[in-house]
C-alpha cells in the first residue's frame, strides 16, 4: 500500500511506478475533506484502471468537522465508501475518522460513529473496508495498548478488517515500533467471533482506563530507547508490559491464540 511514499504529486507517482511498482501493488488515493477529490487524484484513478492494477480508497473525515457530530461522522463514512466505488473504482475502501480535538480517533466519541458505518458497510456492501486507527500515547505505555486494543476490538466486531500504523497521534518521530502493529493484529485475531454485546463491554471498560488522559498522552518511548538497536529485539521492560496486558485483555474475554 501507498505505493511511492515519496511521490507528493500524482505525475510523481505515476513517474515512479515505474521503478518497482507491481500491479498487484495497492495505490492510496485519498478524498479531500468533505467529498471533494482532486483532479490529480483522478489523473492517478485513470492511470491505475489502464494498467489494471489495485486501488485503495481513502477517506478521514473528522468528527467536528463539516459532518458535523458523531451521527454526521458515522453518515459521511458511508458515503465516503459508495464514493470509493463510484469514482474511484477502488478495489478496497481504507477509513480513518478522526477527534479534531485530539489528533487521534481512540476518544469515546469517534468510536461510536466508527462501529455504526463499520456496521452499516459490513451488512451492504461487499467492498473490503479497512479501519485505520492513530493513539493518543506514545509507544512502551499501558494507554497506547489500552487504545489499540479498544479500537481493534470496536473494529473487528463491528465488521471491518484492520489497519494499523499511528502511535502517538502519527507526528512523532520515531515513535513506532513493531511491537504495536503485532499487538494490534493479536488482539484482532483474538476479537473475531465475540458478540457485538460483549465487545460492547470490552471497549467501554478500555475506553475508562485511558479517556481522561487523551487531551495529556504520555508521548511514550522512541524506537531507539526501547527497542535493542542491533537485534532489533524489544527490550524486556516492554516484553514485560506487552504480557501483562495480554493477559488483563484475556481476562476480559478475548481468547488470544
Amino acid at each position: 500500500m501507498n505505493s511511492i511514499a515519496t511521490g507528493v504529486t500524482a505525475t510523481g507517482k505515476i513517474g515512479g511506478s515505474a521503478f518497482g511498482l507491481r500491479d498487484s501493488d495497492c495505490w492510496v488515493v485519498g478524498f479531500t475533506s468533505p467529498l471533494k477529490v482532486q483532479f490529480g487524484r483522478m489523473n492517478e484513478v485513470a492511470y491505475i484502471t489502464a494498467r489494471g492494477a489495485q486501488l485503495v480508497g481513502e477517506a478521514g473525515e473528522p468528527i467536528g468537522g463539516f459532518a458535523g457530530g458523531p451521527e454526521g461522522n458515522a453518515v459521511i463514512s458511508v458515503v465516503y465508501h459508495i464514493l470509493s466505488i463510484l469514482v474511484l473504482r477502488a478495489s478496497v475502501h481504507l477509513t480513518f475518522p478522526m477527534d479534531i480535538r485530539y489528533g487521534c480517533n481512540t476518544s469515546w466519541e469517534i468510536m461510536w460513529p466508527i462501529s455504526m458505518a463499520a456496521q452499516a458497510i459490513s451488512r451492504n456492501s461487499h467492498l473490503p473496508l479497512l479501519n485505520l486507527a492513530y493513539t493518543a500515547a506514545g509507544p512502551m505505555t499501558e494507554m497506547c495498548l489500552y487504545e489499540i486494543a479498544a479500537t481493534m476490538t470496536n473494529f473487528v466486531a463491528s465488521g471491518s478488517n484492520i489497519e494499523f500504523g499511528g502511535v502517538a497521534k502519527g507526528v512523532s518521530p520515531d515513535r513506532m515500533t513493531p511491537l504495536e502493529p503485532r499487538f494490534a493484529t493479536e488482539v484482532a485475531h483474538a476479537a473475531a467471533g465475540i458478540s457485538r454485546p460483549q465487545a460492547n463491554e470490552i471497549v467501554k471498560s478500555l475506553i475508562n482506563k485511558y479517556k481522561d488522559n487523551i487531551p495529556q498522552a504520555p508521548r511514550g518511548a522512541t524506537f531507539q530507547e526501547c527497542f535493542d538497536w542491533d537485534s532489533i529485539q524489544p527490550c524486556q521492560e516492554y516484553i514485560e508490559l506487552y504480557g501483562r496486558i495480554k493477559n488483563e485483555l484475556s481476562g476480559m474475554g478475548l481468547k488470544f491464540k
